[in-house]
């Protein structure tokens, strides 16, 4: 993957977050604003996922770390190239981490039906 294509999807993938979170109810909570990525860090995607987790960061990086003035918190899980495991670390992220919004992989996308029980946003399929 060229540079050019890298930053593009990390930089769609910020503009997915950002149209994806329901402005009132963020803004009418407190402290940071927390950002579940799941991406294969292990297994046979893992040099993809990676690319993903460090073109997430430098956009972050370079745009800022704020949203509306409240500082933005990235949790990154590893899916382990499994769908049954991207399922189990973004029921992990949701529940346990309180996640506002799930950003993923074509994993997370594969288990898009069940996700939605969980009644996130879900930013990068």
């Amino acid at each position: 993957m060229d540079r050019r294509k890298f930053l593009g999807i990390a930089a769609g993938s910020a503009a997915a977050l950002l149209v994806s979170l329901d402005p009132l109810k963020v803004l009418a909570q407190g402290g940071p604003i927390r950002i579940g990525f799941l991406t294969p860090l292990t297994g046979a995607a893992a040099s993809s996922g990676r690319e993903l987790v460090d073109g997430w960061n430098l956009y972050w990086r370079q745009a800022g770390t704020k949203i509306a003035g409240r500082e933005v918190q990235v949790i990154v899980e590893d899916d382990g190239s499994t769908p049954d495991i991207a399922l189990q670390k973004a029921r992990r992220l949701v529940q346990q981490q309180n996640v506002h919004v799930l950003v993923g992989d074509v994993l997370l996308a594969r288990n898009g039906q069940e996700m939605v029980a969980f009644r996130l946003p879900l930013a990068g399929r």
